[in-house]
């Protein structure tokens, strides 16, 4: 139990998983609120055993992906706070 307590944290630290989770959370689309509610549910069937969802979670990110970039390549929403302050924080 340690060892997978020990893993976990590590991957809750590790630069990548903080950027997107920061990055998810403060994307401001329209539907912002319920991608965040499905994503903690996700998590939430997971953990209660539920089995793997990695799936889901994925199609509820890619969903936000692409309410935010639309086919330009450039960003459509603003963000609510600056997004460079993010990137330096690691």
């Amino acid at each position: 139990m340690s060892e997978l307590k020990s893993n976990l944290l590590s991957i809750r630290n590790g630069g990548l998983f903080k950027f997107t989770t920061r990055l998810l959370m403060n994307i401001d689309t329209e539907n912002m609120d319920t991608y965040k509610q499905q994503i903690l549910n996700a998590g939430n069937n997971k953990a209660y055993g539920a089995g793997d969802n990695s799936e889901e979670v994925m199609m509820i990110y890619n969903n936000l992906l692409e309410e935010k970039y639309k086919s330009s390549g450039l960003i459509d929403t603003i963000w609510k706070s600056n997004p460079n302050a993010y990137l330096s924080e690691q």
